[in-house]
Order: structure tokens, then C-alpha cells, then sequence
């Protein structure tokens, strides 16, 4: 008998090492990251005089403010301009490429001296989104409020959650006179 008898193990050993490369080939697969499919930004705006209404106004009696701004700084070197709103209004809009029922929380803080206050939450609810589907989120934050109680923040950083992914920041800057 020329045959030789063929141990089991060299095809077991070659069937394993099989799954274990096609094992390492999907762990190793880039998954789509979860912050890939859901896209935040946030944006600061508030009510302010708009450039009509700036020409020749009297600061001891201006006219109510009735034009949205959008703030990149909060800068109260100037009574008039640029717009430094009491209110400060954040619009975070979260648009999402798969479908997504999570919990979301914004909260703001303010910089000062070197650290930052406790969180404040300004919108707490669920988001439920379809695929392709956006849904902005609105909350204000009193700034003058904390300003005249002789605070003097560097900013207010507003951070968004949504369930257990990463949170996401904006800072809008201060400005303050002397």
C-alpha cells in the first residue's frame, strides 16, 4: 500500500488558521464610526438692532431689537456693534446619515478664572431621526445674567450628548470692556 494515511490535524490546523485570518480581517475592518453618521453644529445667535435702526439711535431710549445676528464673539466693546445680546440663543443642529432614537442633553459652562463652572443643561429630550433626516435644538443661555453679577468669563463652551457617544463642543469667545 503506497498510500500514506493523512493526519487530521494538518487540515484542521489549515481550516483554523482560515477562520482566524478572516477573524483578524473583521476586527481589523473599519466599522463606520457611529460620529461618521450623525453630523453636529452648533450656532449662536440673538436679537439685535439691525444697521437701519443703529443710524442715529439714542442709547438712552433705542428702539426694541427685531433682527437676528449670528454671534461668532460676544464682544461688548461697543454699545451698538458687534451684537453682544443679553440672551444668547444656541441652535444645535443634529443631522444623522442612519436612523437614531437616542437621548440628547446640551449644557453650557462658562470659563472663569482658569476653570469652568458646573454644567447647566438647556435642552434635555429625545431625538428620534430618520435616515438623512436633520431636527435642530434650541436653548438660551442668560450671559448678561452671569456677566452683571461681576463674573468675567473668557466664554461659554456648550456641549451636546447624544447617548454614549463622544460629546461635542463650541465655545463662543467674550470680548469684555473695561
Amino acid at each position: 500500500m503506497g498510500r500514506t494515511r493523512q493526519s487530521f490535524a494538518r487540515p484542521f490546523q489549515a481550516m483554523m488558521a482560515t477562520l482566524l485570518a478572516i477573524g483578524a480581517v473583521a476586527a481589523l475592518a473599519p466599522l463606520t464610526p457611529a460620529a461618521a453618521q450623525i453630523k453636529v453644529e452648533v450656532a449662536f445667535s440673538g436679537l439685535w438692532w439691525g444697521y437701519e435702526q443703529l443710524e442715529g439711535m439714542d442709547m438712552r431710549n433705542p428702539p426694541p431689537m427685531t433682527t437676528r445676528a449670528t454671534i461668532k464673539e460676544w464682544d461688548a466693546g461697543d454699545n451698538q456693534w458687534p451684537p453682544h445680546p443679553d440672551m444668547v440663543d444656541v441652535d444645535v443642529t443634529v443631522a444623522a446619515e442612519v436612523a437614531l432614537k437616542e437621548p440628547v442633553e446640551v449644557s453650557y459652562q462658562y470659563e472663569a478664572k482658569g476653570r469652568l463652572t458646573a454644567p447647566k443643561k438647556i435642552v434635555r429630550s429625545l431625538i428620534d431621526l430618520a435616515p438623512g433626516a436633520t431636527q435642530v435644538l434650541h436653548g438660551s443661555i442668560n450671559v448678561m445674567g452671569y456677566i452683571s453679577h461681576l463674573n468675567r468669563p473668557k466664554f461659554v463652551r456648550v456641549t451636546t450628548r447624544i447617548g454614549k457617544r463622544p460629546p461635542v463642543t463650541a465655545d463662543l469667545p467674550f470680548v469684555l470692556g473695561d
